[in-house]
């Protein structure tokens, strides 16, 4: 599978998150020198330690971040393939570079992909990084991405030949739940329909990076949010306003605490204890 032109985009920024930093230390030398494994090739089960995976040792917080950033249209089509990311205007894509740069994107060590996003990447940097008619910023974009530990979770992937990539084969909750245990920087979603939405809906991002471009495709393909359990709160960050319409939004999710010997939120014991008064009035006539 070819990527297209707004893939190509997609993975200058994530090169460059990848990298910021760091300087021209790479993630797989800071793996190497610390005595962490970096698979280039296998998978990894739901009960493998996540440094197989190539995750970096820091000195950074210890708690790491799952950071959603990709474009949506208006009405949440997220499948950039279509077209309706601006892809041509650099000045843009520089400009976001910059805004990304205050955010949790700006300190990533990681990538986190399911199986589309990584076909595309995969079939395209590893060319960019070493072409010399590419462009200086895709070559250099490509070199980040392959220095970069990459991790796909996928169950029917059978190999990844990329430098610095490992498959997950088992639950995607448990393995992000360790791996945020762990030291090291961010990690990023770089893009995709499937794995974003599926890390939504178990509510395991921690930032949200969403430019949204002015324009409504319609229909009910391919769409950035399903159905989910019950209703979510955000918190909004900052917002950047680019020429040509496009904003980014930044948000975090309101977790609260459930109570003691209750797996459900304050609010929602209220709306329980409320229903149940209500039952126990008498019914209006």
């Amino acid at each position: 599978m070819a990527t297209g032109p707004s893939d190509q985009r997609e993975g200058v920024l994530a090169g460059a998150s990848a990298s910021r930093g760091r300087g021209a230390t790479s993630c797989a030398g800071e793996i190497a020198r610390r005595g962490c494994r970096v698979a280039s090739l296998g998978s990894v089960d739901e009960g493998a330690d996540p440094l197989a995976a190539g995750a970096c040792l820091t000195e950074a917080s210890p708690v790491r971040k799952v950071v959603l950033q990709m474009h949506t249209t208006l009405d949440g089509f997220a499948d950039s393939k279509s077209g309706f990311v601006p892809i041509t205007d650099r000045s843009y894509w520089r400009k976001l570079e910059k805004a990304l740069n205050g955010t949790a994107a700006g300190d990533v060590d990681t990538l986190l992909m399911g199986r589309g996003t990584y076909q595309q990447f995969a079939s395209f940097w590893p060319k960019a990084a070493v072409d010399p008619a590419a462009p200086p910023d895709f070559r250099a974009g490509g070199q980040h991405l392959t220095e970069t530990a990459k991790v796909v979770f996928s169950r029917t992937l059978s190999n990844a030949d990329w430098a610095n990539t490992t498959i997950v084969r088992g639950d995607v909750g448990r393995w992000i739940a360790r791996a945020k245990g762990l030291p090291g920087r961010n990690m990023l979603v770089p893009g995709g329909v499937a794995f974003p939405r599926a890390l939504i809906e178990r509510d395991l991002v921690d930032e949200y990076l969403l430019s949204v471009v002015p324009v409504i495709v319609g229909g009910t393909r391919d769409r950035l949010f399903g159905p989910l359990p019950r209703q979510r709160a955000l918190q909004r960050g900052r917002t950047w306003t680019f020429d040509g319409g496009v904003v980014l939004h930044q948000y975090f999710p309101i977790r609260r605490r459930p109570t003691r010997g209750s797996t459900h939120s304050i609010a929602e014991r209220l709306n329980r204890i409320a229903r149940r008064r209500w039952k126990g009035t008498p019914k209006h006539r």
